[in-house]
């Protein structure tokens, strides 16, 4: 083995002994070689992380996007059916109604009940 003299590094942690300068130095390197081997795997892993975080944010936007198109669609619906609904229940008639109706006068109103009274009239000579 060798005598105290020739002994140049021992670790406290582990017990490993070394001896001879040139061993000390390919130790030294084996040692640089993995810690920069480790630091290597651990920038791949936080890359990995970084871009599946990145993936999971565009993923939660274009979610987010696909649910306000949605709504978007949704709201255009809707005004159009409130535009449609806006008209006047008698059906020959152009105007808007009035917040309070379904006809925008009384005069609607009236027509549109003497036209269901005609219709039910017919109706009731048919059976």
């Amino acid at each position: 083995m060798g005598s105290a003299a020739d002994q140049i590094f021992q670790c406290r942690t582990c017990g490993t002994r070394v001896y001879g300068p040139e061993k000390v130095q390919a130790l030294v390197s084996a040692h640089l070689d993995a810690v920069q081997a480790q630091r290597e795997r651990e920038q791949r892993l936080l890359e990995a992380e970084r871009e599946y975080l990145r993936d999971q944010e565009r993923r939660r936007l274009e979610e987010l996007q696909r649910e306000a198109d949605r709504l978007e669609l949704g709201r255009k619906r809707a005004e159009a059916e409130i535009l449609a609904a806006a008209k006047c229940a008698w059906p020959p008639c152009p105007n808007d109604h009035t917040m309070t109706s379904r006809y925008c006068s009384r005069k609607c109103t009236v027509k549109n009940a003497h036209a269901r009274e005609k219709q039910r009239r017919e109706e009731a000579k048919v059976r």
